[in-house]
């Protein structure tokens, strides 16, 4: 993460005041799976643990008649969602340090979705993983782009939502994807600052993603041997058009809308998003208490 990305915003638009951790499935049964993560914080440091295996949920999103059962199951999670480029990894980084909270990193755990979806249930994600990295990013619009993301579809998800109901709940668990819709997340959520959505300025994004796919090696790991400047104009394109999403459905649902616009300090926005998530107890009390 580039310096720029360290000073961020805190502009609150949509609702008022009403980790590194990463989650991955490993094993190769259909039914059962079991999770390993690395947990981050004041009491461990990049420790791998096993969790026992779980029963997947079929088709991944729970029933509506789950919803409520499930809420209260991840009401120790806190959602850090948004735009590519916000700054989203280097809070949740911070939250981990100074809260002892674990992190899923959606990004990592993006890789395991490979094995788990199917071209019936995940067609998006399934038709994007079939296509060589170059074509996914040349010869269409950012439009198509867009609406070709298997996120906007709901099909990934349901494999964030499993994933989650395998962690242990003695500790809060926070979320950090950009792939989450606020209608999505919305069911699960016990309280609205539960959630924050931070989306980046035009201008802070461009720097952000520019910094970060300087290195040729990682612009090649995302759109293949392409031009790369052709790919990320589009990528910058289709982002915008991502945020627009979030925002309308975050305005919709009354959840917390946070612009990013390198106006604030970075450990100012920790301290809103603790207090929106109520982690700023956890520097006094210690350990909390498990949730069942």
């Amino acid at each position: 993460m580039t310096t720029a990305v360290m000073t961020l915003v805190a502009r609150c638009e949509s609702a008022p005041k009403y980790m590194p951790a990463y989650g991955a499935w490993t094993g190769r049964g259909k039914k059962f799976r079991s999770l390993s993560l690395i947990l981050t914080g004041r009491r461990q440091k990049n420790k791998t643990v096993s969790l026992p295996a779980i029963s997947a949920v079929s088709g991944g999103m729970a029933a509506d008649n789950h919803r409520v059962d499930h809420a209260r199951r991840l009401s120790h999670v806190r959602w850090l969602a948004g735009g590519t480029g916000s700054g989203k990894s280097t809070l949740a980084r911070a939250l981990a340090e100074r809260y002892d909270v674990l992190i899923y990193d959606g990004d990592r755990a993006e890789r395991d979705y490979v094995s788990r979806c199917t071209a019936h249930e995940q067609p998006y994600l399934w038709a994007l993983l079939q296509a060589p990295l170059a074509q996914n990013w040349s010869g269409r619009s950012a439009q198509e782009i867009f609406e070709s993301m298997p996120s906007l579809h709901g099909e990934t998800f349901g494999f964030v939502v499993d994933d989650l109901l395998a962690l242990p709940t003695e500790r809060p668990v926070l979320v950090d994807d950009f792939r989450t819709l606020p209608r999505e997340v919305a069911p699960l959520l016990t309280w609205p600052e539960q959630a924050a959505f931070l989306l980046p300025t035009p201008q802070f994004r461009d720097g952000a993603l520019r910094a970060r796919f300087a290195d040729d090696a990682r612009a090649r790991a995302n759109w293949g041997d392409g031009d790369h400047s052709e790919a990320l104009a589009l990528r910058l394109a289709r982002d915008e058009l991502w945020d627009a999403e979030v925002r309308r459905q975050a305005i919709k649902l009354r959840l917390p809308v946070i612009t990013v616009d390198g106006s604030c300090e970075a450990h100012d926005l920790v301290d809103d998003l603790a207090a929106r998530f109520r982690l700023d107890h956890r520097q006094l009390v210690g350990p909390p208490i498990s949730i069942s």
